[in-house]
């Protein structure tokens, strides 16, 4: 998913799976990275292996000529069994069924961890 934040002008990149990270998920954030030189990156993940945010961190702290957030979130795994729920429905029928995913006790994520290295000042 490709977004822009209006107000920096600044672009946000998602990279989302619905699984545990891995290290081949961690070599596309950290290349990624390395491509980019002022934007907001956004992983999502059910779970983050031990040591993936630490490599991210410091990989960052090494650029610090970038300006770059990076924010870590996990998807809740309830919202998951929901999202499976959906996709087994015609999908004209998703659309008006998206609101269970926000309708239980949890959030379907929640932030793990942020590094931010973008000055307030800076727009894109």
């Amino acid at each position: 998913m490709y977004v822009i934040n209006s107000s920096r002008r600044l672009p946000i990149f998602d990279e989302t799976q619905i699984n545990q990270s891995d290290k081949h998920d961690l070599e596309k954030v950290l290349e990624i990275l390395n491509a980019i030189s002022d934007r907001t990156i956004v992983w999502i993940v059910s779970g983050f292996h031990e040591g993936h945010l630490e490599r991210v961190k410091t990989y960052m702290r090494s650029q610090k000529h970038k300006y770059i957030d990076f924010y870590a979130l996990s998807v809740d795994e309830e919202a998951v069994v929901k999202l499976e729920e959906l996709n087994k429905l015609y999908k004209l029928d998703v659309w008006d069924e998206l609101q269970c995913i926000g309708d239980s006790a949890c959030s379907p994520l929640e932030l793990i961890d942020v590094y931010s290295q973008i000055p307030s000042t800076h727009s894109g």
